[in-house]
């Protein structure tokens, strides 16, 4: 009984350190073609801007090798990220958005995002939330004949975020 007691008494510390690391891991979301991760730490310039890095991981491009003429391909991206905290009775929150395009060719590619806030956050905990989205589109002609051709990708993740600074 005793061997017992003092195994549980071991066993349960550990569960919990090993929750507390699981708890502080980055986050992502998988979606369509995509994954996004969002960052689990960030640190706070004068109390409004949150300068934070999210990584996407994008498969979707189209093999235009077939067509003869091709019109296109046109690219439509784009990639928000919005951190909200609570601030007595209502919630603080500012979205910011990734600047430039959003490569979609299997590989992980970090994006720098500042956001700025229109009330001060404070150090402690927050919600971050991020969202991409990727499209290509187009038309071309060949020996088949004449089609328009598409592909896409999205994803959203979510998690907590410590801001401290």
């Amino acid at each position: 009984m005793f061997h017992k007691l003092l195994g549980s008494l071991v066993v349960v510390p550990v569960l919990l350190v090993m929750g507390a690391v699981a708890a502080s891991a980055d986050s992502s979301g998988t979606g369509y073609n995509m994954t996004i991760t969002v960052p689990s730490s960030a640190t706070l310039i004068a109390r409004v801007a949150v300068p934070v890095t999210v990584q996407i991981a994008c498969t979707g491009s189209v093999d235009t090798s077939g067509f003869w003429q091709v019109y296109g391909p046109y690219f439509s991206q784009g990639a928000s990220v919005t951190i909200s905290q609570p601030s007595g009775r209502s919630v603080n929150s500012a979205t910011g958005f990734v600047n430039g395009p959003i490569a979609c060719d299997g590989v992980t590619h970090s994006y720098q995002v500042s956001v700025l806030a229109s009330a001060p956050f404070r150090n402690g905990q927050a919600a971050i939330t991020a969202s991409a989205n990727w499209s290509e589109y187009g038309y071309g002609c060949g020996y088949m004949g004449c089609n328009s051709f598409s592909a896409s990708a999205n994803a959203t993740a979510q998690g907590a975020l410590s801001l401290s600074g």
